[in-house]
């Protein structure tokens, strides 16, 4: 198997992905040629495949390393414990049987409120309302560090930022909170997020460990700078996040049924439009590991291995 790659057309990054078959195993020649893909388009949108199964979507994004036990996480029933089911589905009782996947989201980057952030996500469309739903929105920060002046490099080398997943709606616009605060009524009370009491620490200057490209690792997750005066910190957060997220630099995916979109979680931010709460949007979503950024991890994450243990 050898896969083919076309632009995305009216986008400065990304790519449309042909002869890659997410149902079956990958070999070490399949994950070298993806990951030079991610490397040069970050973003890669995956169509025309027949549709994995809940094991050989595990299976082949696995094969990228070791995943996040994304169902365990948020403490919400899934496929498997691999798979992070996001759905607007509603039980007998009338509430979401998973986390929602109607509600807006904010710019943020998988799971960086954890010590072991995200490194590639593979997030998938199950179910569609019928105009397709919201768009998921993906900015690149690789373009948006090499963007900034060399002065503004000097000043961000070295900083720290502190991930938290508290307080990311209040990058939400107006419509967008009401769209959220809507969507309580219906929350399924399950629902947890992971990490909410202890912050995570990355740098704002973020080195892939491959590629040594460096990324503005800013999204809404990020609460304050190691050493710095909060308000001083959010004033440059916010400006940061302006910057990462110029129209320039940004693609928004409108989804069609099956569609698989694998992203470098460390050069990429996304945030997702609201769709309709009353109709059903199900994607399946799965992020391997970013198991060493820099920074000495503070805690613990359940990971799981694929046909082997789970590291301790």
């Amino acid at each position: 198997m050898s896969i083919k790659l076309r632009k995305l057309p009216d986008a400065s990054f990304g790519a449309i992905v042909e002869g890659l078959e997410p149902s079956e195993t990958p070999t070490e020649e399949i994950v070298a040629e993806v990951r030079a893909a991610l490397a040069e388009h970050v973003l890669l949108v995956v169509r025309g495949h027949r549709p994995p199964s809940d094991a050989e979507l595990v299976r082949f994004a696995g094969g990228f390393g070791p995943l996040f036990d994304g169902g365990e996480l948020f403490g919400i029933a899934s496929p498997t414990r691999e798979i992070l089911r996001l759905t607007s589905e509603r039980n007998e009782l009338g509430v979401e049987t998973g986390p929602s996947s109607a509600t807006p989201l904010p710019w943020h980057t998988d799971y960086s409120y954890l010590p072991c952030a995200a490194r590639e996500t593979f997030l998938e469309a199950v179910q569609l309302p019928a105009d397709g739903g919201g768009r998921t929105w993906f900015a690149d920060v690789y373009d948006a560090w090499e963007s900034l002046a060399q002065t503004i490099h000097d000043r961000l080398d070295g900083l720290v930022g502190i991930h938290s997943i508290k307080g990311s709606g209040r990058h939400l616009n107006r419509d967008e909170r009401r769209a959220a605060r809507a969507g309580r009524e219906v929350k399924n009370p399950d629902f947890t997020y992971p990490g909410g009491r202890v912050p995570a620490r990355h740098p704002l200057a973020h080195r892939h460990p491959d590629t040594g490209r460096i990324a503005l690792y800013v999204n809404s997750l990020v609460a304050g700078i190691e050493g710095w005066d909060p308000d001083d910190a959010d004033s440059l957060i916010e400006d940061l996040i302006v910057h990462a997220t110029d129209e320039g630099r940004v693609y928004g995916h409108a989804w069609e049924v099956g569609d698989l979109v694998i992203f470098d979680d460390i050069g990429t931010i996304h945030r997702r439009d609201p769709s309709d709460r009353d109709q059903i949007r199900t994607m399946r979503q799965l992020s391997t590991m970013l198991t060493d950024d820099g920074l000495a991890g503070a805690a613990s994450v359940t990971v799981s291995t694929v046909g082997g243990a789970r590291p301790g």
